[in-house]
């Protein structure tokens, strides 16, 4: 395994390297309650790449042949609509009682970006940074799910929509000009780039990173482009940060130590700090030129693990700009992605409350 050379940092556990460990190690159960409550005061932009979740409950005990093919066909009894995408990452900051949530994306005038438009003020987003354009297609995830036969729920194939052209230079100006807009009304910003013809071109990223460099807390989730952000909190599964330093690996099998070196040496190379996400064995918290492990105890079974990194990445930008260091912030984080796993079969977000609940639960396993 090729690394990155002439990389200079301490690698030291934060609260021990036991992985069944909870948040408690970095937190206190006031200290939670703290931060919750500065949250009130907390105003967040979130920029990137908007979409929409489509469920549709199929209830099959209904179906029965199609005369047109030689099919079942899935008796939709129940269609679900929420902010997906950086649009669910708002949601989840809205849900933390934030002082105000901003959405700044891009969606096409179809009726998934009406919808979108639509729904995210009943999460207590407020969509006036939403653009709208007639040359971009509203990104959209629908999930056929069917139920009934058993206790099994059956997810079918996602049907996707995505927008697959480059963003026109009239609506990418019009774009930074909103940009400029949020970023004097909010305290932190989260960055959601996941679409290869996403929201986040260059002159948008390097607005952000100007930000960053600024002093305002930047947090960036970046499928495919995590590298080219500097000067803001990098936030990379092992998958993304490993693809950033130029390797292929299998998540299952890289070790701990392996993606410290690699947090550490992205952290250097980006100017940046860099929270990488290991799923159930917490995060690693590289700034300063050291590495710290934050572990979280993971959720028994059942779970969903949608949507839990934008819980976490909401609660974490939250925590921060409430005042909070990074291992705090991060375990904060945990309890609310701990919380999510928990709702099954919806994209959900973490109240205060609950993430409060999770904190007791862990301190009573």
């Amino acid at each position: 395994m090729t690394l990155w050379a002439g990389y200079r940092g301490r690698i030291r556990d934060y609260g021990g390297r036991s992985i069944g460990a909870g948040c408690a190690m970095a937190l206190r159960r006031e200290r939670v309650k703290t931060l919750l409550v500065a949250m009130g005061g907390v105003r967040i932009g979130v920029v990137g790449d908007a979409a929409l979740d489509v469920y549709w409950d199929a209830d099959m005990t209904l179906s029965r042949l199609a005369r047109e093919n030689p099919h079942h066909f899935l008796p939709v009894v129940r269609e679900r609509l929420a902010p997906g995408g950086g649009c669910h990452a708002a949601a989840c900051a809205a849900a933390l009682g934030v002082a105000g949530t901003w959405q700044l994306g891009l969606v096409g005038d179809d009726w998934r970006g009406r919808e979108l438009a639509r729904l995210l003020p009943d999460d207590g987003v407020n969509p006036d940074f939403l653009l709208v354009s007639p040359e971009r297609t509203t990104n959209a995830f629908c999930k056929p799910l069917r139920f009934g036969l058993c206790e099994v729920v059956y997810e079918d194939p996602h049907l996707y929509f995505e927008n697959r052209t480059p963003t026109p230079p009239a609506v990418e100006a019009a774009l930074l000009e909103r940009l400029e807009t949020l970023l004097g009304q909010v305290d932190a910003v989260l960055v959601a780039d996941y679409h290869e013809h996403g929201v986040m071109t260059e002159p948008l990223r390097e607005r952000v990173c100007a930000a960053g460099r600024a002093g305002m807390s930047v947090l960036v989730d970046s499928r495919t482009r995590i590298d080219a952000f500097h000067s803001v909190i990098l936030k990379p599964n092992a998958v993304e940060a490993a693809w950033a330093a130029g390797l292929e690996i299998n998540p299952r099998e890289v070790s701990l130590r392996q993606l410290e070196e690699i947090s550490l040496q992205l952290a250097q190379r980006n100017d940046a700090t860099v929270c990488l996400t290991l799923g159930a064995r917490g995060c690693l918290w590289a700034e300063g030129g050291e590495v710290r492990h934050i572990p979280t105890r993971p959720a028994p079974p059942p779970i969903d693990i949608v949507g839990a990194g934008d819980a976490f990445a909401a609660a974490c930008l939250a925590a921060l700009a409430a005042g909070a260091d990074g291992p705090e912030a991060a375990a904060l984080g945990h309890l609310a992605a701990g919380a999510v796993v928990r709702k099954i079969g919806v994209t959900g977000t973490a109240t205060p409350e609950e993430i409060l609940r999770r904190f007791d639960e862990d301190m009573a396993a």
